[in-house]
């Protein structure tokens, strides 16, 4: 399943932490729209590397779904004593 949710949060230890909440289909609305408009540009491509290199582009698109569907439960959490830097996806 592909994640919905981006979650930041960062700050000192001794202040308040920033949260930044920001919901992930606001950001997948738009990639959308922009593939659809360079879908012509994506097929030529795609064949002409198939062709070309011998690199098949459809595979690797298939491999890159997979790869953002793993992504849901991804934590980074960067500390340090005075900082604490922390990237969730939900």
């Amino acid at each position: 399943m592909i994640p919905w949710l981006l979650k930041i949060q960062f700050g000192a230890h001794d202040k308040k932490f920033r949260r930044i909440w920001i919901p992930l289909p606001l950001v997948y609305i738009p990639l959308f729209i922009l593939s659809i408009v360079l879908l012509p540009l994506l097929l030529i491509a795609a064949v002409v590397l198939m062709i070309w290199k011998g690199f098949n582009m459809f595979k690797a698109l298939a491999v890159c779904l997979v790869m953002l569907a793993a992504t849901r439960g991804f934590l980074i959490d960067v500390s340090s004593p005075k900082q604490n830097f922390q990237i969730a996806v939900k």
